[in-house]
């Protein structure tokens, strides 16, 4: 079972996502807690080395600017004006639902929410997130290779500046290397 299915919320109060001013997710956070709110900033504990080898336990950003924050949506203008919140992040895919009378604004379900968290607890494994429209196994065109339709597969994405695509060969494994995201044109498949 979920948490959602445990304790459903009620439809009113939602996972809205924050755009915050740089460097200041963990303050934020802090400050909606303070007044009240749930609020969740994407953040890991790590021990980082000083120059005079001194070691200490940092709380590292992996979103960055960005901030989750439950609440209604009529609270949206209490949240905007606290310091260092730029607005609430919307949804282009929901572009002309005010006037349709539905919420225009991106919501992450608890479910989503439940997990990431999860993952971020994971010590032994690294998380990193990724703005790329690309993922993982799906193929796309490479522009500016000499001849052929020079179709490959994503198979690695490392942060937003690095994306491995490859080739599959049969019983053999992948070949693979570093291709520049101005070079890489998604398949249509519709």
């Amino acid at each position: 079972m979920t948490p959602s299915s445990l304790f459903p919320l009620p439809s009113s109060i939602k996972w809205y996502i924050l755009w915050v001013h740089s460097r200041t997710e963990k303050s934020v956070r802090d400050n909606l807690i303070h007044n009240g709110f749930e609020a969740f900033a994407a953040t890991r504990k790590e021990v980082h080395t000083w120059r005079r080898r001194e070691r200490r336990m940092v709380e590292k950003v992996i979103i960055p600017s960005v901030v989750f924050v439950r609440m209604e949506k009529q609270d949206r203008i209490i949240v905007e004006r606290m310091m260092n919140v730029s607005c609430l992040m919307r949804d282009p895919a929901r572009k002309g639902a005010r006037s349709k009378g539905q919420d225009e604004y991106a919501c992450i379900s608890e479910d989503e929410i439940h997990l990431f968290r999860q993952m971020l607890e994971q010590e032994e494994a690294d998380v990193n997130f990724t703005t790329t429209d690309f993922t993982i196994g799906e193929y796309v065109h490479i522009k500016d290779f000499p001849e052929g339709n020079n179709i490959a597969q994503i198979v690695r994405i490392y942060n937003d500046n690095k994306t491995y695509v490859g080739l599959r060969v049969s019983f053999l494994g992948c070949a693979y290397m570093q291709v520049p995201l101005n070079r890489i044109i998604k398949i249509d498949n519709g």
